[in-house]
Formats: structure tokens, sequence, C-alpha cells
């Protein structure tokens, strides 16, 4: 009885002070801004040969994604919330690089940050930032014919994890525990310089790899369409 009044005390302050948790889920879109590799630069090695190969890329086109996010309301007007997300599938537009199929990239978007929150009624409007680790992977095909092996077909990863950030706001209307949302979110990442990519090939029985680099490793900015659900414990 007693471990059962002192935990109402605890929730009674809580709720007094505004302090609350919430999970929710969203999905929306996520839209690709700012530069990409439109300067697309391949450094190679093969044997005793290296060099570099300068080629027109192209931007990442429009990704339906999904996630979910926790949030913790230190004060009536105030949220920490940490999210995780996944961008389905961002093709490459107006791909111009011989050979080589346009390329396909998966994004997933760490990020955690806090929100100011002005409530009227059940209506809210509020504005978000923070920091997140953006975890990015393309993947890059390409058939050559290369006399007189005939055709190779190669394929690699091109892996590019940055730290970046954030900002964005939104509306919420709530029902009770339950509140819907919607706004957009702006997220920039630095990513300039080089990424490693192993460019697996094989022709036949015969197969091996090639290491080259490639300059900027994906969209440095874009901006996410979102609407979600949450529910707050507190």
């Amino acid at each position: 009885m007693r471990g059962l009044i002192i935990s109402a005390a605890v929730l009674t302050a809580g709720v007094a002070c505004g302090v609350g948790l919430g999970f929710g889920g969203f999905g929306g879109v996520a839209l690709p801004t700012g530069g990409m590799a439109s300067d697309l630069v391949l450094y190679y090695q093969f044997g005793g040969s290296s060099g570099d190969v300068g080629f027109q890329g192209g931007n990442m086109a429009a990704s339906a994604q999904f996630g979910g996010r926790v949030y913790v309301v230190v004060l009536p007007y105030l949220e920490v919330e940490g999210d995780f997300a996944y961008h389905l599938n961002h093709p490459q537009k107006d791909w111009d690089i011989p050979t080589f199929d346009e390329p396909a990239y998966r994004v997933i978007p760490l990020t955690a940050g806090a929100n100011y929150v002005y409530r009227t009624g059940p209506m809210a409007f509020y504005g978000s930032g923070g920091f997140g680790y953006y975890l990015a992977k393309g993947e890059l095909t390409a058939t050559l014919d290369v006399p007189p092996f005939g055709e190779i077909d190669i394929s690699g990863d091109l892996i590019a994890n940055k730290v970046g950030f954030y900002g964005g706001g939104g509306f919420r209307y709530y029902f009770g525990r339950l509140a819907l949302d919607a706004g957009p979110r702006f997220h920039f990442v630095p990513n300039e310089g080089t990424y490693e990519v192993d460019m697996k090939y094989g022709f036949g029985p015969v197969g091996g790899s090639v290491p080259i680099e490639v300059e900027k490793g994906f969209n440095d900015s874009f901006v996410d369409i979102l609407v979600g659900a949450s529910y707050y414990f507190l």
C-alpha cells in the first residue's frame, strides 16, 4: 500500500510539473535538396595503374519514409525528442554515367533534439531542432563489355555515415492522450570528402574486386513532409 501511495504521488507530481512520456510513429516523404554528387569523380586503382574519371551524376529522387519517436516532456512547453526513420529508396534522377546503372540509396536518420510547444486548448504549434547521425547506403551496378573477356558484371555498396542537424516545426491536435501532428523538417548533412567503394566483378568462373573512391556520397540536405500520431502516458 505504501508503494502504491508513493507511485501515485510521483505521478501526480509529474503531471503537475508537466513531466510526461510519449511514443509515436510517423510517415511521409523525404525530398532531397542541396548538392549531390553531380560532379562525380571515381578514383580507381587496378594492378599497377590508377587514376580518376569524372562524370556527370544526378540528384536523388524523393523517397517514402516511416519511423518512430519518443518524447520526454520536461516542461509544459518543452519536449526532448528522439527519432529514427527509414527512407525506403532514393533512385538517382538525370543519371548520365556510361555503363553504370542508376544507383539507389537508402538513408536511416537517427536524431535527437528538442521541441518548443505553444498549446492553446486541444491545438498546438511547435518548433523543433537538434542533431542526428545519418546512415546512407548506395548500391552501384554495371555491366561492362571488356574484350576479349566479354561482358563483366560489377557491383558495389557506397557507405556514407555522417553527423548532421535538423530544424522544423508543425501543428498538433490533441484528443486526450492521443495527438496527431503534421509538419516539415529540414535536415543538413555535411558530407564533403571521398568514400571507398569495393566494386566486385565477375565473368564466368573468375571474379575479384577493385577499390574505387567516390566524391560526396549523397545529397547534403533534404526536407521531410511528415504526418504522425503519438500517445502520451503522462
